[in-house]
């Protein structure tokens, strides 16, 4: 696939650039009507950072832990290529009270993990408008594929928009709660950060306890890592 190739090592594309890419190049027959780019953070958790020819983000794997029970996530880790069927999946969603609302022209999904050294980085996801009875031949060898991904993931673009998105997505963070974030990854402690911002101690508590709520973190330490991207 010299064309991806080629896209992926010279002309540096943007995430959403990519994602439309796919749709285009000759990767797959039949060829996908849509397709996204999901990159995994430290924690575990999956979130769409591209997408083109979906007018929603992906029900299936946005911002959800991979190491749940979802279907999708079962190859992601195992690091396989696997067809979804999203009806499946959306009974498995309605399972875990959750709503998806999929295209309605989406009948298979075409899932692409992106490993670096066996570690789950991301996944890509194409969308066909057909059902795919089996598993389709990719145009390039799979070992070339990822290693491509790999190297567009590191790419400055990338990592803005992962950034971003991150960021995006955790709007609700105030700047003194992303401030105490950051001196707890210093080392403070709850006396020190209200010294620190002229805060009451308890205030202090509660702010700390509503942010491990939040990132469902065991402890500090735990938060820390689940919020390194924003620090």
């Amino acid at each position: 696939m010299p064309v991806l190739t080629k896209r992926i090592l010279t002309s540096d594309p943007t995430p959403n650039e990519l994602a439309r890419f796919f749709t285009m190049v000759d990767l797959v027959s039949p060829p996908p009507r849509g397709a996204t780019i999901n990159f995994i953070d430290d924690s575990g958790t999956i979130f769409e950072i591209a997408r083109f020819g979906l007018a929603n983000k992906d029900p299936f794997i946005d911002h959800n832990s991979i190491w749940s029970n979802l279907e999708p996530f079962k190859h992601v880790r195992q690091n396989e290529l696997a067809i979804i069927d999203p009806k499946m999946v959306a009974q498995q969603v309605s399972d875990h009270q959750l709503e998806i609302s999929p295209e309605p022209w989406l009948e298979s999904v075409l899932i692409i993990p992106v490993a670096s050294k066996g570690i789950p980085i991301g996944a890509i996801a194409l969308m066909f408008d057909v059902k795919l009875p089996t598993l389709p031949k990719l145009h390039m060898d799979y070992e070339s594929l990822q290693a491509l991904l790999v190297l567009a993931f590191r790419t400055p673009r990338f990592n803005e928009e992962i950034l971003r998105s991150a960021r995006g997505f955790l709007a609700e963070v105030t700047d003194l709660e992303l401030e105490i974030i950051k001196l707890i990854a210093r080392g403070y402690t709850n006396k020190q950060i209200g010294q620190k911002h002229q805060i009451a101690l308890p205030t202090v508590k509660a702010k700390i306890s509503k942010l491990l709520r939040q990132f469902e973190a065991k402890n500090r330490k735990d938060l820390v890592a689940k919020t390194k991207r924003l620090l």
